[in-house]
């Protein structure tokens, strides 16, 4: 999906190179963005609103006040160079492999 943003049009894709991107303030609403390169990107105040961020590289990527509300950032790398962990469900931790309570 080819998208213009501050100017410049961006191919936002699975995949997709987009290291140092200016997303500021940029609407990218259920972005498909699955192992997207968006290394120093800018995303500052963008709204990523179920977006896709699942395995995408956001080493060094500004995400001050972006929206990450319901986006999937499964196995992403973070800004800081971690790895996304999912929550662990505090209900898991009281039942057994069998799934009986504990």
């Amino acid at each position: 999906m080819k998208q213009t943003i501050n100017g410049i049009e961006y191919d936002i894709k699975p995949d997709a190179d987009l290291t140092g991107a200016d997303f500021t303030d940029a609407n990218l609403t259920n972005a498909n963005l699955f192992r997207a390169n968006l290394s120093g990107a800018d995303l500052t105040g963008a709204n990523l609103f179920r977006a896709n961020l699942s395995g995408a590289n956001l080493t060094n990527a500004n995400l001050f006040r972006a929206n990450l509300t319901d986006g999937d950032l499964s196995d992403a790398t973070l800004p800081d160079g971690t790895k996304w962990a999912k929550p662990v469900n505090p209900i898991d931790k009281f039942t057994n492999p069998q799934g009986d309570s504990k």
